[in-house]
C-alpha cells in the first residue's frame, strides 16, 4: 500500500554541503571531516578533550565500487542526503545475508574491579540472578562522576524533546507491542580498520530535524586505533518484515572527541554515547515521521526504573528486538557512577539499545535517558549506561543543528 506522507519532500536546499569547518556547540567544539567514498576515515581533524567529533561517513570499496556500478553519475558513491541512489545501494549492501554475518561490536574492556557494587541499592547476586550487560563496549557520556566522599555530581534536569508518533501512516506498519518498539531499530556497518560488518542497536529520537538517531560511541567510530566507521544504516523496527520502514543511511556522526582519543579507558568511559543525523528513506521521508521518535531528557537525578529494547546478539533470534524492564541503581566503577540494571540477558549487539521512563506500549514511545554502553568483560551479570548530563544535551543539539 502506498504511504500517505504529511512531511514536505527533502529539497536540494536543504541538502548539507561537504566541508570541513569548526562550529561552537555547547560545552565544545564540534571538528568536522569531509565525506569521501572509500576506505579512508571521514574525521581527519584532531580530537579535543573539550571537544564533540563530527564525522561524514563513508561508503567502503565494495558499497561504492557497486554504487558506481548502477549509477551514471558519481554522485550516488556519496551518503549525502542528495542522493536517493546511494540509499538504494546501501539497503541492496545490507542483504539478509550480510545482516545474518554482522558481528555483534563488542569492543575489549579490562577486568574491572568491580568487587565494590552499586553506590545504593543490594549487590547485583543478591538482587537478581546472573544477567544484565555483557556488551564488552566502555562506559558512557556525561557529568555523572563519583566524587571522593560518595557523593554524585548532577546536571539541572532538562528536557530536550518529548516524544512524538509518526505523521506517515500506513495499514502495514507494524503495532507496537512489548515484543516490539518501532522506534527501535537494528544499527549496521563495516569497520574500515578490518574490512568486517558489525552490529549494533540504537533508536529514533525526536527533534527539530526529524532526523536523529541515538546509539554509542563505540557503534559509530573505533576509538583511538580506527575512526568512524562505513556503510552505516540504521534499519527501525527490524525483524518485523526485515526492514519495513526502509534504509536511513548516516548522513552525519556526532560523538565525544574524548572517546576518539581514549576509546575505552579513562576519560572514554565518560563518553560512549553518539548522535547520528540520517538521511531520508527510498521513500524520502525522516525517520521521525516514518516511526515516530522517544523523547529525551537530561540531567537530574540517576534513573530509578528503565525499559530497554535492543537486538542482542546472545539472544537465540538476534534478529528480533528484546524488551526488559527492571529497577536501576547507581554504580559506581573506575571512578565513575554509571547506571547499572540486572536481569535483562543482553549480550552483544544490544551495545547503544535506549534506556527508557515512561515508556507506553501501546504507542512503543518513551523517554531516552542513556543507552547500553558496558557490562563485566566475560558474564552478562548487569548491563551499565553512563549518565547522561549537560552534555550528552550539547552532542544532540549539534547533531539536530548540522545541515
Amino acid at each position: 500500500m502506498k504511504k500517505v506522507a504529511t512531511a514536505v519532500p527533502v529539497s536540494a536546499a536543504r541538502a548539507r554541503s561537504v566541508r570541513s569547518r569548526i562550529l561552537a556547540a555547547g560545552s565544545g567544539v564540534v571538528l568536522t571531516g569531509a565525506l569521501v567514498a572509500g576506505p579512508a576515515h571521514a574525521a581527519s581533524a584532531t580530537p579535543t578533550d573539550a571537544g564533540i567529533l563530527e564525522g561524514t561517513p563513508a561508503l567502503s570499496e565494495d558499497a561504492a565500487s557497486s554504487a558506481a556500478e548502477s549509477s551514471e553519475s558519481s554522485e550516488g558513491a556519496h551518503a549525502t542526503r542528495g542522493a536517493p541512489d546511494s540509499r538504494s545501494v546501501l539497503a541492496s549492501y545490507w542483504s539478509a545475508d550480510r545482516r545474518a554475518d554482522a558481528r555483534p561490536r563488542t569492543p575489549g574492556v579490562p577486568e574491572w574491579n568491580d568487587s565494590a557494587g552499586p553506590k545504593s541499592g543490594e549487590p547485583a547476586s543478591s538482587t537478581a540472578p546472573a544477567a544484565g550487560g555483557g556488551n564488552g563496549g566502555p562506559g558512557g557520556p556525561g557529568n555523572g562522576k563519583g566524587k571522593g566522599d560518595g557523593a554524585v555530581a548532577t546536571d539541572p534536569l532538562e528536557t530536550k524533546s518529548e516524544p512524538v508518533g509518526p505523521t506517515v501512516v500506513d495499514a502495514d506498519d507494524p503495532e507496537p507491542s512489548a515484543e516490539l518498539s518501532p522506534v527501535a531499530g537494528k544499527v549496521s556497518f563495516t569497520d574500515p580498520a578490518d574490512g568486517l560488518d558489525y552490529t549494533c542497536s540504537g533508536s529514533a529520537v525526536n527533534s527539530e530535524s526529524k532526523s536523529l538517531v541515538v546509539t554509542a560511541a563505540h557503534c559509530v567510530h573505533g576509538g583511538p586505533a580506527g575512526g568512524f566507521y562505513e556503510n552505516w544504516v540504521f534499519m527501525p523496527a527490524y525483524g518485523a518484515g526485515m526492514s519495513p520502514e526502509g534504509v536511513f543511511a548516516a548522513e552525519s556522526m556526532f560523538t565525544f572527541a574524548d572517546w576518539a582519543e581514549h576509546g575505552a579507558v579513562g576519560a572514554g568511559f565518560d563518553s560512549d554515547v553518539a548522535f547520528v543525523r540520517t538521511s531520508p528513506n527510498e521513500e524520502g521521508t525522516e525517520v521521525v515521521d516514518e516511526v515516530g521518535g522517544h523523547g529525551l531528557t537530561v540531567g537530574g537525578a540517576h534513573m530509578t526504573e528503565a525499559t530497554l529494547y535492543a537486538y542482542p546478539g546472545n539472544i537465540e533470534n538476534g534478529e528480533l528486538q528484546q524488551e526488559c524492564t527492571g529497577a536501576v541503581d547507581e554504580y559506581a566503577l573506575e571512578g565513575y557512577t554509571f547506571n547499572r540494571i540486572t536481569g535483562c540477558d543482553f549480550g552483544g549487539g544490544s551495545s547503544g539499545g535506549s534506556w527508557l521512563e515512561d515508556y507506553s506500549v501501546d504507542e512503543g514511545l518513551g523517554t531516552v535517558r542513556t543507552v547500553t554502553s558496558f557490562g563485566p568483560a566475560n558474564n552478562n551479570r548487569y548491563i551499565a549506561g553512563a549518565y547522561f548530563g549537560t552534555r550528552a544535551g550539547a552532542l544532540y543539539d549539534a547533531a539536530d543543528a548540522a545541515l
